[in-house]
Parts: structure tokens; C-alpha cells; sequence
């Protein structure tokens, strides 16, 4: 047959079967103390032992074998103070002991379930006291001798700083697996950052890519469109870019893309969006721009990328570009049409010689 599964034990049941065993120990000491001299006979003295040493052990492994865990052990703790109860009315309800056995219990179920617990193990106390004193009668002797009251206080002072330890250290551990949660958090915000970049940047020169592009052009349009002010876009393109990749290789060809693309972003504007739109093209968004400025800019572009040979090992390759201009509301009133427009300028510019920029045509001429 399959050996059986070791069921894991609770942490609750774990540390209270730690707190218990040691504390009942304590418990036993101040209770011996006190009974000492006071006539209890041998069945006093052997309960006195089973309750406080054999107790701890029967009570953990009633809650590991059960089936659930957590409730057994709280009927163990509801246990533990009805006995309590019980022990103040045999040993005739002696002050320091009955405070100690009270706070200790009380204690313990407010650990876990607040104040409801604690006004619960009032409650199991009481009905405890009220068990001992229909079978063994009500006497009260309140007095302890200065011995029994200095174990009392030593050892109700030395549970408070164990469940206080135990307390700060699942603080801290809630604490670090909050940080860990947190810096996890961090790491998949970071993730889910860059994952977006890469949906809307071109791997190769960190520009927008076409996709990104498709919305910052709608949205700029409308925004000019309602404020009736110009947009312009510059379609760029460069120049014998397949001779280059076959004269020079494709590692050149890339330079040259990324060349390109650190000049036209260290031109533009802060509100101007560029982009690779493809191959050795980009395109250049520029809102509130006029025509002639954006002219103006894309000729800046061609003269400034045609004196700038890029070095390549040993190579210095000669590098130009052709442009085409359109603005809205001239050359279209929408991002395809725009498009259209510079592109059609583009072709121009390259049927014409290249290292030039052309005007696209008013809408009504194209």
C-alpha cells in the first residue's frame, strides 16, 4: 500500500505546543509551590502533573491528527482555561495565581481572536471556577506566601515576553514578505513598462514605431482640427540604401538607420513624435507646425545628415536623404490622406535627383 502523506502542521498548533509545554512547566512550578505544605494529597499532586506535563503533549497531537487543525487547537485553548478555572477552585482561589492563570489565557485568545477571545476565555474561566467549586466547594484564601507570588509574577512576566517575541516576529516576517511582494510588484510594473515600450518602439533606434504612430496621429489631428491650428508631417527616406547594404554590408546599413535616426530625434521639438516607419524610412510628426516651417526643417535634416559621411570601420560612407512635406489642412484633412501626400512628395524628390525635399501638392491638385 502507498505510504500516507505527512500532513504539514500548522504554525498556530506549532508555536502553541512550544508555549504550552514550556509555560505549563512554569505554571506547575508556582502551583507546586503553593500546594507544598498545604495538605494536598497524592491525587492533588498526580492531576497536578498529567494537566501540566502530560496535558501540552496529548493536546498537540489531538490537533495534528485531526482533520482540522486550527479548530481542535482552539478547542485546546478553550480547554486550557477551563481547566485554569478549575485549578483556581481546588487551590481555593489564591490571588496571584488566579490573576496569572487569567491574564495567561486571556492572553492567548486575544492573540488570535481579539477582544471577542478574550471576553471567550473570561467566560471558560468562570464556568471552570464555577465546575470546581460545585465539586470541591467555595473556599477563597486569596493569600500566597512571598515565594509562590514572586514564581507567580516571574512567570506570568516571562509569557508576556515570549508572546511578545513571538508577536514581533511575525511582524517582521509579515514585513519582509511585504517587501518581497512589493519589490515582485515592482519587477512586473517594470516588466509589464517595458513590454509596452516594445510594443510602440522600433528595436533597432528606440523610435516609435508605425503602431505607435497610428494613434499619436489621430490624436494630434483632432486636437488641431478642433484648434484650428497646422500639423505637418515629413516623410523622410534615405538615399541608395540598398547600395549600401550591398557595397558596405548589412551591420553598415543599420549604422547608417540608427545615424539617421539619433539626428532627427536631436532635432525635433519636445512635441513632435518620431518615427521609424519602415525600412530606412521615418516619419516626422509635428503638430502646430506651419508649412514653411516644417520646410524649413526638413531641409535642416537633409543638409545636416548629407555633411555627416558615416565612419564604418575603415569606411567613410557618403550619406544623403530625400524628404517629403504635407500639412494639414492644405494637403489632407485626415492621417491617411496626409500620408499620401508626403509620399507622393517623397517620389518626387527621389524621380528628381534625391538629397532634395519636395512640397506635396494641395489636395485639391493631387
Amino acid at each position: 500500500m502507498p505510504q500516507s502523506v505527512k500532513r504539514p502542521v500548522h504554525w498556530i498548533v506549532r508555536m502553541n505546543r512550544r508555549n504550552r509545554t514550556m509555560a505549563f512547566v512554569w505554571v506547575l512550578l508556582v502551583l507546586a509551590a503553593h500546594m507544598w505544605g498545604r495538605g494536598y494529597g497524592p491525587v492533588a499532586w498526580v492531576l497536578l502533573g498529567l494537566q501540566f506535563l502530560v496535558y501540552p503533549h496529548v493536546a498537540y497531537l489531538a490537533a495534528v491528527r485531526s482533520r482540522n487543525q486550527m479548530r481542535t487547537e482552539f478547542g485546546n485553548m478553550l480547554l486550557d482555561g477551563l481547566m485554569f478555572g478549575i485549578w483556581m477552585a481546588v487551590l481555593k482561589f489564591p490571588l496571584w495565581i488566579s490573576y496569572m492563570l487569567f491574564i495567561g489565557a486571556a492572553i492567548n485568545m486575544t492573540v488570535f481572536r481579539g477582544a471577542a477571545g478574550a471576553l471567550l476565555a473570561a467566560a471558560v474561566i468562570a464556568c471552570g471556577a464555577l465546575l470546581g467549586a460545585a465539586v470541591f466547594g467555595l473556599h477563597a484564601e486569596p493569600a500566597t506566601a512571598p515565594l509562590t507570588t514572586s514564581l507567580s509574577i516571574a512567570t506570568l512576566s516571562l509569557y508576556l515576553l515570549v508572546v511578545a517575541k513571538d508577536a514581533y516576529a511575525r511582524s517582521l516576517m509579515l514585513f519582509q514578505t511585504r517587501q518581497q511582494l512589493r519589490a515582485k510588484m515592482e519587477e512586473v510594473l517594470a516588466l509589464q513598462q517595458q513590454l509596452q515600450e516594445q510594443s510602440t518602439q522600433d528595436p533597432l533606434t528606440g523610435l516609435f514605431n508605425r503602431r505607435y504612430l497610428v494613434d499619436a496621429m489621430a490624436r494630434e489631428l483632432a486636437r488641431c482640427a478642433h484648434a484650428g491650428l497646422p500639423l505637418s508631417i515629413l516623410l523622410v527616406d534615405i538615399d541608395h540604401f540598398k547600395r549600401i547594404n550591398d557595397g558596405f554590408g548589412h551591420q553598415a546599413g543599420d549604422a547608417v538607420i540608427v545615424h539617421l535616426a539619433q539626428l532627427l530625434r536631436q532635432q525635433a521639438r519636445v512635441g513632435d513624435v518620431v518615427c521609424r516607419y519602415g525600412g530606412e524610412e521615418f516619419l516626422l510628426l509635428c503638430p502646430e507646425m506651419p508649412q514653411a516651417a516644417a520646410l524649413e526643417r526638413a531641409q535642416q535634416y537633409r543638409a545636416s545628415f548629407a555633411a555627416q559621411p558615416l565612419l564604418v570601420g575603415n569606411a567613410s560612407i557618403p550619406v544623403t536623404l530625400s524628404a517629403g512635406v504635407a500639412t494639414f489642412p492644405e494637403h489632407g484633412d485626415s492621417a491617411n490622406a496626409l500620408i499620401r501626400s508626403a509620399d507622393a512628395a517623397l517620389y518626387r524628390a527621389k524621380d528628381l535627383g534625391r538629397n532634395r525635399v519636395e512640397l506635396a501638392l494641395p489636395a485639391a491638385a493631387g
